[in-house]
């Protein structure tokens, strides 16, 4: 049987009685699979509670198809009942029931918990679309929330994902809380899950192979990327092919788009300029000042190699944890150590962010410098050299970032010998010198420095100096 297209399906008016069991309070939206209603349930011909009633089309359901089609609520019935915490229960939508009602007419449904107001995370994209993104720090509240129930998810025994993560499908509760929903695509590994929405799918599901997390991953990526920019990383992508309703051509090009450097327009030639991903720091200012490591992170949930991006989002949590918890900066042990299975933490309220210490803006600086952008790192080494010119790690640091400017190798030079003054035994100036002669090009003088170096740290580790 054919079920009429949305636009053409009437819908319940307020007050309709379904089977004794829920009375329609408001529509709150529709689909292929049917409508959502606002809804009381009924027992014993007395309202109960407020529910969100998922009902779907006369003929939808069948014997050969009520699994597939309520995998939704089967998913997250099986998950809750992995007990999870209090903490990430909140944050995943909760099922009452499904079943069918008989009357007015047979049909399946699904009562959810109502959460009231329509709003999803895609209105917060939009509320910031024209503000340059949102602050970082929001970001990272609402990115926590969306990843404490994935993490948890994704670390099962038998690991479930999602499958079909965008904005639409994130809740938000009065109080601005996240709830993940439609779990209709929803899977437990190895099995994975195929299918989702062209715009947030991992190019490994474009190609039409199985995700699995590192495919949540991405679309994680993409919905952050979403949250910092107010725009979305692929918002161009397919115009043309959807104009002349070629859902081939659509999906041809996102997949072609997947493959793009996330770059400035310096690095490309202007044949190329729309053929790559904007670097969300060119859109949020307080991305681009305050927090250069939270885009090393980005970048890596939109790896096009998976095995490049981090393997599963507890991985992603527990990096923006400790991001969080030293104040806004990550140590090159964290940096080390991401991609390494961890056990997941709990996040607690967002903290707000102190000031920033002298080692957490050199540390900034150093992931400028990563990012090949040297004279950014420049702004944030003079910022502490204006009020401690005689700082060694600052002096350092605006070398190896001379250095990776062009005619700029002399003045690296000059700084880095400026710190050798200062500090004669430091190892650090001799690693310093030995990077700036490896730019040169002098290798053998590089080696010499290193030898150098070396042997500085072995004789300052009995006590712990370095100088």
């Amino acid at each position: 049987m054919t079920t009429p297209a949305t636009s053409q399906r009437p819908h319940l008016a307020t007050g309709t009685v379904l089977g004794d069991r829920f009375e329609i309070s408001d529509f709150l939206g529709a689909g292929s699979f049917g409508e959502v209603y606002s809804a009381r349930q009924l027992l014993f011909g007395r309202s109960f509670r407020n529910v969100a009633l998922k009902l779907f089309a006369e003929g939808v359901v069948s014997a050969e198809n009520a699994r597939d089609i309520l995998n939704d609520a089967l998913v997250v019935f099986g998950l809750l009942d992995e007990n999870p915490t209090l903490e990430i229960a909140a944050h995943l939508v909760q099922v009452y029931d499904m079943g069918i009602v008989a009357t007015p007419a047979p049909r399946a449904f699904m009562s959810m918990r109502l959460i009231p107001g329509k709003r999803t995370l895609k209105s917060e994209v939009y509320r910031f679309r024209y503000a340059g993104g949102m602050p970082v720090s929001l970001s990272l509240r609402y990115l926590r929330e969306l990843l404490l129930p994935l993490a948890w998810m994704h670390s099962l025994e038998t690991p479930a994902v999602h499958g079909d993560l965008k904005p639409e499908n994130v809740m938000l509760t009065e109080d601005s809380r996240l709830v993940l929903v439609d779990f209709g695509l929803a899977a437990r590994m190895p099995l994975g899950v195929r299918g989702g929405t062209i715009a947030y799918d991992a190019p490994e599901k474009l190609l039409g192979l199985i995700g699995g997390p590192e495919a949540d991953v991405y679309s994680v990526g993409v919905i952050w990327y979403e949250l910092l920019t107010g725009q979305h990383p692929f918002q161009n992508v397919g115009l043309e092919a959807t104009g002349r309703g070629d859902s081939e051509g659509y999906t041809q090009a996102h997949i072609a788009a997947r493959k793009w450097p996330i770059c400035s327009k310096d690095k490309l030639p202007p044949a190329h300029w729309q053929s790559r991903i904007v670097p969300a720091s060119e859109i949020n200012q307080d991305l681009a000042e305050q927090h250069p490591q939270i885009e090393l992170l980005l970048n890596k949930c939109l790896a096009d190699d998976m095995s490049e991006r981090f393997s599963n989002a507890r991985l992603i949590l527990d990096t923006i944890e400790s991001y969080i918890k030293k104040g806004g900066t990550l140590s090159q042990s964290d940096l080390e150590v991401i991609g390494v299975q961890q056990e997941p933490k709990v996040p607690q309220a967002s903290p707000e962010m102190k000031p920033k210490t002298n080692e957490m803006i050199l540390a900034d600086a150093a992931a400028l410098i990563q990012q090949e952008k040297p004279e950014e790192a420049l702004v944030l080494t003079d910022r502490i050299l204006h009020a401690a010119p005689q700082s060694v790690p600052a002096l350092l640091m605006r070398a190896n970032a001379l250095a990776k400017m062009a005619g700029r190798l002399k003045d690296a030079d000059d700084v880095c010998g400026m710190a050798m003054n200062l500090a004669p035994q430091d190892p650090a100036v001799y690693e310093t010198l030995a990077a700036i002669r490896e730019e040169q090009g002098k290798r053998t003088q590089a080696v010499g420095f290193r030898n150098t170096a070396a042997e500085l740290r072995r004789k300052a580790r009995p006590t712990g100096r370095t100088y």
